[in-house]
Protein backbone atom coordinates (compact mmCIF):
# COMPACT_ATOMS: atom_id res chain seq x y z
CA UNK A 1 0.00 0.00 0.00
CA UNK A 2 1.57 3.23 -1.04
CA UNK A 3 0.50 5.60 1.95
CA UNK A 4 -0.61 4.50 5.58
CA UNK A 5 -2.66 7.64 5.64
CA UNK A 6 -5.78 8.89 3.56
CA UNK A 7 -7.70 12.06 3.95
CA UNK A 8 -10.52 13.01 1.95
CA UNK A 9 -11.50 16.79 1.53
CA UNK A 10 -15.01 17.11 1.63
CA UNK A 11 -15.00 20.88 -0.01
CA UNK A 12 -17.30 20.92 -2.99
CA UNK A 13 -16.22 23.92 -6.06
CA UNK A 14 -18.59 24.62 -8.90
CA UNK A 15 -17.03 25.23 -12.63
CA UNK A 16 -15.01 28.29 -11.55
CA UNK A 17 -13.12 26.91 -8.65
CA UNK A 18 -15.32 28.84 -6.03
CA UNK A 19 -16.19 27.14 -2.79
CA UNK A 20 -19.80 25.90 -3.12
CA UNK A 21 -21.91 28.38 -0.71
CA UNK A 22 -25.82 28.62 -0.61
CA UNK A 23 -24.73 32.23 0.40
CA UNK A 24 -23.19 33.03 -2.58
CA UNK A 25 -25.79 31.26 -4.91
CA UNK A 26 -23.52 28.65 -6.60
CA UNK A 27 -25.05 25.65 -5.62
CA UNK A 28 -27.87 23.04 -7.17
CA UNK A 29 -30.19 20.78 -5.09
CA UNK A 30 -30.34 17.82 -6.72
CA UNK A 31 -33.88 17.17 -5.87
CA UNK A 32 -34.55 19.92 -8.33
CA UNK A 33 -32.84 18.24 -11.15
CA UNK A 34 -34.04 14.40 -9.94
CA UNK A 35 -38.17 15.85 -10.03
CA UNK A 36 -37.96 19.12 -12.51
CA UNK A 37 -38.17 22.92 -11.78
CA UNK A 38 -38.78 25.69 -13.93
CA UNK A 39 -36.09 28.37 -14.91
CA UNK A 40 -37.78 31.28 -13.23
CA UNK A 41 -38.28 29.04 -9.76
CA UNK A 42 -34.49 27.97 -10.22
CA UNK A 43 -33.45 31.15 -10.05
CA UNK A 44 -36.10 32.30 -7.35
CA UNK A 45 -34.54 29.73 -5.19
CA UNK A 46 -30.95 30.18 -6.79
CA UNK A 47 -31.07 33.62 -5.24
CA UNK A 48 -32.87 33.71 -1.89
CA UNK A 49 -31.10 33.94 1.22
CA UNK A 50 -27.52 35.75 -0.44
CA UNK A 51 -25.22 37.22 2.04
CA UNK A 52 -24.42 40.12 -0.55
CA UNK A 53 -26.85 41.45 -2.77
CA UNK A 54 -23.63 41.96 -5.41
CA UNK A 55 -23.80 38.10 -5.28
CA UNK A 56 -27.80 37.79 -6.62
CA UNK A 57 -27.04 39.40 -10.28
CA UNK A 58 -23.77 36.68 -10.70
CA UNK A 59 -26.11 33.73 -9.18
CA UNK A 60 -28.77 34.71 -11.57
CA UNK A 61 -26.78 34.96 -14.67
CA UNK A 62 -24.94 31.35 -13.39
CA UNK A 63 -28.08 29.90 -13.06
CA UNK A 64 -29.28 31.43 -16.61
CA UNK A 65 -26.08 30.08 -18.44
CA UNK A 66 -25.49 27.00 -16.95
CA UNK A 67 -29.25 25.56 -17.16
CA UNK A 68 -30.79 27.53 -19.32
CA UNK A 69 -34.21 24.95 -20.04
CA UNK A 70 -33.70 23.48 -16.78
CA UNK A 71 -36.21 20.95 -16.44
CA UNK A 72 -39.59 19.95 -17.05
CA UNK A 73 -41.20 19.60 -13.48
CA UNK A 74 -41.75 16.33 -14.62
CA UNK A 75 -37.92 15.91 -13.79
CA UNK A 76 -37.26 15.09 -17.22
CA UNK A 77 -35.27 17.70 -19.07
CA UNK A 78 -36.10 18.19 -22.71
CA UNK A 79 -33.52 15.88 -24.17
CA UNK A 80 -33.45 13.42 -21.32
CA UNK A 81 -33.34 9.81 -23.10
CA UNK A 82 -35.83 7.15 -22.51
CA UNK A 83 -34.85 5.23 -19.36
CA UNK A 84 -33.10 1.78 -19.33
CA UNK A 85 -34.32 -1.30 -18.77
CA UNK A 86 -33.93 -3.23 -15.22
CA UNK A 87 -30.97 -5.73 -15.48
CA UNK A 88 -33.06 -8.12 -13.50
CA UNK A 89 -36.78 -7.88 -14.96
CA UNK A 90 -36.15 -5.92 -18.58
CA UNK A 91 -39.37 -3.28 -16.73
CA UNK A 92 -38.91 0.51 -18.25
CA UNK A 93 -39.88 3.02 -15.57
CA UNK A 94 -43.01 4.65 -17.04
CA UNK A 95 -42.11 8.07 -14.94
CA UNK A 96 -41.69 10.63 -17.73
Amino acid sequence: MPFRDVFINAIVRDAEGQKMSKSKGNTIDPLDVIDGITLADLVAKSTQGLMLPAHRQAAEKRVKRDYPRASHPTGRTPCASPSPPCPRTGARSTST
